[in-house]
């Protein structure tokens, strides 16, 4: 301070009257820009090293849970909410749960250790804790954490509230993060519908000689999808056997003789050119048949 005051240089002018500057500016005058960024520089706390710690990628942006709940985590993390921290920040003094009058009490929730953040000083630290926290059976939570659930269930709780009036048990609510948890799980273990051409065989060792084969087509009208089946035999009952499907197939003539074709299509990759078909196909349809499936026909094989 007296430093500071040495360098002042008060006017020596006799009768000049005070007036007010503004420090930050060389010219004295005050404007929006620098008032803000004056008062930045005041607020800025120091840096947190767990911040530091945290791996945003990892943990929140790639994490085992929504979408919804990611940009949640993020608002947490950047004080973005106004949770219990922060309000004491703001100088209020109750930021007590608003069901029991204490701060939440996470003791409900099935994981291995028993949760309380409120014995860590703010949610970034109570979240590198207990990110990796395993949910007990049988909840069904396999993977991801409960964490973030929970934290989403007590905000969803306070909302309810306060703008429904509507209130809810910490069993409930406990419940209710289990539940979201574990439908958003289920929900990303749905499997892909399979593709509609399948093609499946069972290879055993066949030996040289004549083979038979057995081939087989069914066919919807509704759906104009076939089903071919074949079984190949030699005279030491060999097999090789196998099944397919195929969409957009105009009759059932088309059917069996891409039955035909699919079956003779193996033993050729597995060099056995000695072949004796026997189809349900007719040997000899009828003329109109033939005609309008000709082109069909010829397109197939």
């Amino acid at each position: 301070m007296k430093r500071t005051t040495a360098h002042l240089n008060p006017s020596q002018s006799k009768g000049a009257q005070d007036t007010f500057i503004w420090l930050p500016t060389k010219s004295g005058e005050y404007n929006v820009k620098t008032g803000y960024h004056t008062a930045r520089a005041q607020e800025m706390e120091p840096d947190d090293p767990h911040l530091h710690q945290l791996n945003w990628i990892k943990d929140v942006w790639s994490g085992k849970f929504s979408p919804k709940l990611i940009v949640f985590l993020w608002k947490i993390i950047q004080r973005a909410l106004p949770l219990g921290d922060n309000l004491l920040n703001h100088g209020l003094d109750n930021v007590c749960c608003i069901h029991c009058g204490d701060l939440e009490a996470w003791k409900l929730a099935p994981t291995t250790d028993s949760l309380d953040p409120a014995a860590l000083l703010d949610f970034t630290r109570t979240f590198l804790l207990y990110k990796n926290q395993v949910c007990l059976p049988p909840t069904g939570i396999n993977a991801g954490t409960i964490f973030p659930w929970i934290c989403w269930a007590i905000w969803s709780t306070k909302n309810h509230l306060i703008f429904e009036e509507r209130s809810f048990s910490p069993e409930e609510t406990i419940l209710k993060a289990i539940v979201d948890a574990k439908e958003w799980q289920l929900a990303q273990t749905l499997e892909k519908p399979a593709a509609c051409k399948i093609i499946s065989a069972k290879l055993y060792e066949i030996y040289d000689g004549q083979i038979t084969v057995f081939t087989d087509g069914s066919w919807n009208t509704e759906t104009k999808i076939a089903g071919m089946g074949w079984t190949f035999k030699d005279k030491e009952i060999r097999i090789l056997s196998g099944k397919a499907a195929e969409p957009f197939v105009a009759s059932p003539i088309i059917a069996e003789a891409l039955a035909i074709k699919s079956a003779l299509i193996q033993p050729l990759e597995l060099g056995f050119l000695n072949l004796h078909i026997k189809s349900d196909a007719p040997s000899n349809p009828s003329p109109n048949s033939a005609k309008e499936n000709q082109g069909d026909l010829q397109s197939s094989f």
